[in-house]
C-alpha cells in the first residue's frame, strides 16, 4: 500500500476527498482489511512517503494496523520508505482472489507452492512537498509495522509536535482596526492571531503539545520496543551540539564525548529520539528507528524468493456524481 501524501491536505476537505489526496482511516480501512485477509498472503508491504500531518489520523491508522497484525499474526507487515509506485516495478498481478472468510488464514499449507504470494496494496495520490520520507505522522504509522525498511537517503524520524502561526497585532493597530471577539469559556478564544498572546494561552498550548507528544512517544516505544537505541541517539545528539559550537576549532574526540552523567541526562530527556530530530536512513539504523536498507521489489525477492508475486491493491475512490451529471447534461 502506498501512502504518498500528507495526512492533512492543504486544500479543502471536499476537494481533497474528490481528488484522492487524503491519507485517513476512512479511505484506507477497507483496503487494509482486504490485504490482510487475502488468500495465501505472506506479507503486506506498506510503502510510505509522507511528512506527516494530523495526529489523530496518524494514531487511528497506527492502531488499526496494530489490530490487523493482532488478528493475523502469520501475515507480516513491512513498511518501506520510498517514493511513489512509479519508482519500482511490479510483476504482472494474477487475477484477484476473493477474501478468505477465515479471519486468520494460515499460509503454511500453501508453503509447498513454487510461487508465494505477497499482497502490496497501493494508492495513487498527489506528491507532497517532502519526497521519500516517513517523518512525524508518516513515521507514526510506520511504527505499526514489524519492520521498517528505507533507502540510505530517506528521511525518517521527526518524533515531535509543532504548532505554527502568525501574529497581526501591530499590523492591525497601524491600520486602525480593532479586534472584537466574544466567547463563552475562558479558553475558547486562545491563541487568536489578532490578539496578543497571554501567558495562560501559551501555557494551555504547551500542555496540549506535551499531551500529543506523549502519545506519539508511547506509540513509537510500543511499536519499536527494544530496537530503539537511546544511548546511541544521545551520543549523536551530543556530538551534533558540540560540533555546532566548535565549527572553527577542532577538539580531540576525548573532549567531545559526553560524560556518563551527561549521557544519562540526555537519555532521560529523549535527546536524539523524541526531540523532533530527523535522520537519513543510515543514521536511522544507528539510532534504532529503521531496521534495514532496501526497496520493496528487491527486498521482497530476498525474503520470499524470486517467484514472489506482488499484488497491487488500491482504495476505492469516491465518485463525484455532481461532475458526472455535469458531463452528461
Amino acid at each position: 500500500m502506498l501512502l504518498d501524501s500528507s495526512l492533512v491536505s492543504d486544500r479543502s476537505l471536499a476537494a481533497a476527498r474528490r481528488n484522492g489526496e487524503l491519507i485517513n482511516l476512512e479511505r484506507f480501512d477497507a483496503v487494509l482489511t482486504r490485504a490482510f485477509r487475502a488468500t495465501r498472503c505472506r506479507a503486506v508491504a506498506l510503502v510510505i512517503n509522507s511528512p506527516g500531518g494530523s495526529p489523530a489520523q496518524s494514531s487511528l491508522i497506527y492502531k488499526r494496523l496494530r489490530e490487523l497484525r493482532r488478528r493475523h499474526p502469520k501475515t507480516k507487515l513491512i513498511a518501506y520508505v520510498q517514493e511513489r509506485a512509479s519508482s519500482y516495478s511490479l510483476p504482472p498481478a494474477p487475477a484477484p482472489t476473493p477474501p478468505n472468510p477465515d479471519p486468520d488464514p494460515d499460509p503454511r499449507p500453501q508453503a509447498q507452492s513454487p510461487k508465494r504470494r505477497l499482497v502490496c496494496s497501493q494508492s495513487s495520490t498527489y506528491t507532497c512537498i517532502s519526497q521519500d520520507s516517513a517523518a512525524s505522522g508518516g513515521y507514526y504509522i510506520a511504527c505499526a509495522a514489524d519492520e521498517i525498511v528505507c533507502d540510505t537517503n530517506s528521511i525518517v524520524g521527526s518524533i515531535g509536535v509543532v504548532s505554527r502561526g502568525f501574529g497581526y497585532v501591530r499590523a492591525l493597530k497601524r491600520q486602525g482596526v480593532e479586534r472584537r471577539i466574544h466567547a463563552a469559556g475562558e479558553s475558547k478564544a486562545g491563541m487568536d492571531p489578532y490578539l496578543k498572546v497571554t501567558s495562560k494561552d501559551l501555557a494551555r498550548q504547551r500542555r496540549l503539545l506535551r499531551e500529543l507528544h506523549g502519545n506519539f512517544i508511547h506509540a513509537v516505544k510500543e511499536g519499536r520496543g527494544d530496537r530503539l537505541k537511546p544511548e546511541a541517539a544521545a551520543r549523536l545528539h551530543h556530538r551534533t551540539s558540540v560540533a555546532a559550537g566548535t565549527v572553527r576549532r577542532r577538539l580531540p574526540s576525548s573532549l567531545t564525548e559526553p560524560s556518563r552523567s551527561t549521557l544519562r541526562k540526555l537519555q532521560a530527556q529523549g535527546a536524539g529520539l523524541f526531540d523532533g530530530a530527523v535522520y537519513s536512513g543510515t543514521a536511522g539504523i544507528a539510532v534504532g528507528l529503521v531496521d534495514g536498507i532496501g526497496e520493496v521489489s528487491s527486498d521482497m525477492s530476498k525474503r520470499f524468493g524470486r517467484h514472489v508475486q506482488l499484488v497491487n491493491m488500491e482504495p476505492e475512490e469516491p465518485v463525484d456524481y455532481g461532475r458526472l451529471l455535469r458531463w452528461l447534461f
